[in-house]
């Protein structure tokens, strides 16, 4: 019977007690839920994919207001055409180009007259739709306050064909300044198409035919009728 007692005893004293055992319980809850999360974002880091590129916006190369001739043949340059300085001439007789700077390119001469404004180059008679007079060169461009000649020149005599080397030249140069300060005009013996100016339709439309009117039909006059023969008279006896 003692010995007995004493166990019961034992086993009262080891035997958790009911609070006891639902602290225990919900730490161990809490200890798991704390540790789960983390331990998924630890061992699965997420790999977000990088960022697309940004598109780089064009950059704005035309040049605002009067342009100096020297900075026209400094663009022909750096665009690597062949061209030389020659000689730079001062003002005109009146005022206007107030200077002209005259280069080659290659073996074609080239001028380029520096106006004091667009309005004085208008003023010049370099006007849209013009066309090509006497002391012009084969090809003429302009745009703000310049001018650039390309081809021979001569005072008394209206420009000639250009040949394929000035045609060329013609087109590397308004190529090379159109972005500058563009968009160009031209009256030219054979007119370029230039870089600002889009492609002219292969085909012009053909016009369609104005109807012409039918004539009115003429009206039919009435018959006239015949008089009847008058009758002649029986001669007596």
């Amino acid at each position: 019977m003692r010995t007995a007692s004493r166990h019961a005893r034992a086993s009262r004293f080891f035997a958790p007690s009911p609070g006891s055992a639902l602290a225990i319980l919900i730490a161990g809850l809490v200890a798991i839920s704390a540790c789960g999360p983390d331990s998924q974002v630890t061992a699965n880091p997420s790999t977000g994919g990088s960022a697309a590129p940004t598109a780089q916006p064009t950059p704005n190369l035309h040049i605002d207001g009067s342009v100096d001739a020297n900075r026209i043949f400094q663009l022909l340059a750096s665009a690597r055409l062949a061209v030389h300085q020659e000689t730079l001439q001062g003002p005109g007789p009146k005022g206007e180009p107030n200077a002209t700077l005259f280069i080659v390119d290659g073996p074609i001469k080239v001028s380029i007259d520096q106006f004091s404004s667009s309005g004085a180059v208008a003023a010049a008679g370099y006007t849209a739709g013009s066309r090509p007079v006497r002391g012009d060169a084969p090809y003429t461009i302009w745009a703000t306050n310049i001018v650039i000649h390309i081809g021979n020149r001569s005072g008394t005599a209206l420009p000639a064909g250009p040949d394929a080397a000035t045609q060329t030249a013609a087109l590397e140069i308004a190529r090379a300044i159109d972005p500058y300060i563009g968009p160009l005009t031209q009256r030219s013996v054979t007119p370029l198409q230039l870089p600002s100016t889009p492609q002219p339709s292969a085909v012009a439309p053909t016009p369609s035919a104005t109807p012409t009117a039918s004539p009115k039909p003429v009206p039919t006059k009435k018959p006239v009728p015949t008089k009847k023969p008058t009758p002649t008279k029986k001669p007596k006896h």
